[in-house]
């Protein structure tokens, strides 16, 4: 890293902050192990050592905490494949006598993963600080403490620093989206919404799809980030990527609504006019462009004359807010 070489895997996320202390290591290892659980132990053994590029000295340690057995059996690596079928054939039927054993250990460990995801998708719901994971954790700790002291080591090696807070929430978005690409399969047809509005640089788009047996799913389909020109042709370029991610084609789209700007619904330039140019060429029905609702409203409280109306409202408002001790009045009067 920078052209300095470090000694182990370790080392280097050390120096690259990516770990906060040995306790976050330590769940990293018990989670790698997790997922590694339909590998075959030599196999897990192997890919442990390769990518912490552990010393000889400190494995057998390593091995009996989060791979138990596979230091026996890396012992016949070296060796011939008569010898190592006969050991996996001896150790095949101690396998079965020490399985509940080795669930018990895993169900423990996973238990703490989850409850790591659990606090991760609430963080992010809340729109929290990735950060906050840490006092999360001390409040949880604060707590067994006085209730259960002698759990306290279970909840200690839930690990909530910012960096895994952050993993976690990428593999909750990761899994949404497999999740919504597996059920945009079945859509015998599906509809669109695009808002341009959202950010600065960034158009959603929003799905709403129906299946032969009329399960309707909506969703977020992508946020699209936009550099430079937000042209129709640019805003067509993000939708189609967005359909192609999904696995869907434009000749199951039934329906656009957009916020009514210039580019979304331009007939020659705008996002309309090449949907219906792009659908026409593939000789695909073209889908009902519809004007969002809420843009609607919004333009006809402008062009209306609601003035004598809002005057009201707002003197009365700001009356109520102007002073603590009368929206505390106003407030008691409602209840």
């Amino acid at each position: 890293m920078n052209g300095q070489q470090y000694p182990t895997y370790k080392d280097t996320c050390l120096a690259l902050s990516l770990l906060e202390d040995d306790n976050q290591w330590d769940c990293m290892l018990s989670e790698a192990a997790l997922n590694f659980i339909n590998m075959s132990k030599s196999g897990r053994a192997k890919r442990l050592v390769s990518l912490c590029n552990t010393t000889t000295n400190n494995f057998e340690t390593l091995t009996h905490d989060y791979l138990s057995d596979s230091n026996s059996e890396l012992a016949f690596d070296q060796s011939s494949d008569e010898e190592y079928t006969s050991y996996n054939n001896t150790v095949q039927s101690e396998n079965e006598s020490s399985a509940e054993i080795a669930i018990m250990k895993g169900i423990g460990k996973e238990e703490i993963i989850r409850a790591s995801y659990e606090v991760a998708n609430l963080i992010s719901r809340e729109n929290k600080s990735f950060s906050d994971g840490d006092f999360v954790k001390k409040c949880i700790l604060a707590s067994v403490k006085e209730i259960i002291p002698e759990k306290m080591s279970v909840f200690e090696n839930i690990s909530l620093s910012r960096h895994t807070i952050t993993r976690r929430v990428e593999d909750i978005g990761g899994d949404l989206m497999s999740q919504l690409q597996i059920k945009s399969k079945t859509f015998k047809f599906f509809s669109l919404a695009l808002d341009e509005s959202t950010d600065l640089t960034d158009t959603a788009l929003f799905i709403r799809g129906i299946d032969t047996d009329f399960n309707i799913t909506e969703e977020l389909a992508s946020l699209e980030s936009i550099s430079g020109t937000t042209t129709g042709a640019d805003i067509f370029e993000k939708v189609n990527s967005c359909l192609t991610n999904l696995g869907l084609t434009w000749e199951k789209l039934c329906s656009i609504t957009t916020d009514g700007a210039p580019n979304m619904v331009g007939r020659n330039t705008g996002l309309i006019g090449r949907i219906t140019e792009f659908t026409t060429s593939k000789m695909f029905e073209t889908p009902i462009f519809l004007h969002c609702i809420i843009h609607q409203q919004s333009l006809c409280g402008k062009i209306m004359n609601l003035e004598h109306v809002m005057k009201v409202v707002t003197k009365t408002v700001n009356f109520i807010r102007s002073h603590g001790l009368k929206h505390r009045q106003f407030v008691e009067f409602l209840n």
